[in-house]
């Protein structure tokens, strides 16, 4: 992992006792700090909790955690996990605290390490709306992790399993003119990364998106999705993406249970958490439940999620609705093609896109959207 913390027994030495921040963290050899305190009476218990910027004294971030009547065993380790999806991950607090301090460097100053994190600056920017700004950095990152990759022999692997990364957005985003060359470079850096540095998350991740999309192999897909989650249970971006695997492989449950934990975990998750968690309860036969999930947002992000919402608005008997969101399916559609919305092309998208273990399920998937098609266009 790119982050590392110190064991309870070596910190627990300074709790208790007023400490000069800057010695604690020299003796501890980090960089940034974890406080907190804990506040319990009347069945109630409360936890407050800060990162601290070492060296600055800085809080850079802080959170409250309050519960009525709990099982303390069960709140410590939620609040654990929150702590650690919010702190950790790759786009996580302490990755943004790293990426202000390298800005400030002159380039001749720059490690390979500096670099990573410019790259991985633009690996998220690529993420954002509007699509064709997020089509330029995503471009922009590439040539970034290559010029990491480059510096050094061996190459530092996180960059590599980056660089594996951004080719999978490039073909989960449409940013590519050639899925497949992306999806093959996606697998073929991830497995690089992963052969040389076993225990890197980001690589087992995208090594196991890698065998579920381009592979189509489910086991492999479930195999590296579970060791990256070991490698770092506090990643929830890595819990909520998994619920693609569950969805195209037919366990819905699980999908909706591994999103509804992410979205505990991480309130201020990504909207693309709620997208997927309306495209679990669609697939799972509660078009009701996607609609109530879907339904909160004034825009959603993707094509497929309109493509959602319409066709559980199909099957709720709301054909206006049905029309409404077909445009919106349109209009994304137009914007990144150049093209209308046809049923084809949908049908080459969901034989690239999404790999259903149940050929029955890619059906159901089909047959729906050309119901929603012909609603739209006024013929049921």
């Amino acid at each position: 992992p790119e982050f590392f913390v110190i064991d309870r027994g070596s910190s627990f030495t300074f709790s208790g006792n007023h400490h000069d921040l800057r010695d604690v963290a020299g003796k501890l050899g980090v960089r940034y700090l974890v406080m907190g305190s804990l506040q319990q009476g009347e069945g109630r218990i409360r936890v407050t909790s800060e990162l601290i910027e070492a060296d600055t004294g800085i809080q850079l971030w802080t959170s409250r955690y309050n519960r009525k009547n709990p099982d303390l065993l069960e709140v410590i380790d939620e609040i654990a996990r929150s702590i650690a999806a919010s702190l950790m991950t790759s786009s996580g607090q302490i990755a943004k605290a790293e990426l202000k301090r390298q800005v400030v460097k002159a380039p001749k100053e720059f490690t390979v390490y500096d670099h990573y994190l410019r790259a991985r600056d633009c690996f998220h920017k690529s993420l954002l709306p509007p699509w064709d700004k997020g089509r330029g950095w995503s471009r922009l990152a590439k040539e970034k992790f290559e010029k990491t990759i480059a510096m050094s022999d061996p190459p530092y692997w996180p960059a590599v399993a980056g660089l594996a990364w951004q080719h999978s957005i490039e073909f989960d985003w449409d940013y590519s003119d050639d899925y497949e060359a992306s999806g093959r470079q996606a697998f073929e850096h991830a497995l690089r990364a992963v052969k040389n540095e076993p225990d890197l998350h980001l690589g087992q991740w995208v090594l196991g998106w890698a065998y579920l999309f381009i592979k189509q192999d489910y086991a492999r897909a479930e195999h590296h999705y579970n060791l990256a989650r070991e490698l770092n249970l506090g990643d929830c971006r890595l819990l909520a993406e998994m619920a693609q695997l569950f969805i195209l492989t037919g366990r819905y449950e699980q999908a909706i249970m591994n999103l509804n934990q992410a979205i505990r975990l991480h309130p201020y998750h990504e909207q693309w958490y709620d997208e997927f968690l309306g495209w679990a309860y669609e697939e799972n036969g509660q078009p009701d439940r996607a609609v109530e999930v879907l339904g909160r947002f004034t825009e959603l992000e993707g094509t497929w999620s309109y493509l959602v919402l319409a066709r559980s608005y199909l099957q709720l008997g709301k054909p206006d609705k049905v029309k409404e969101y077909f445009k919106h399916v349109d209009r994304l559609h137009r914007q990144r093609t150049g093209q209308a919305f046809t049923l084809e092309a949908w049908t080459d998208w969901v034989g690239a896109k999404e790999p259903y273990q149940d050929p029955d399920r890619a059906k159901r998937v089909i047959d729906l959207t050309k119901a929603v098609i012909d609603c739209a266009n006024g013929k049921t």
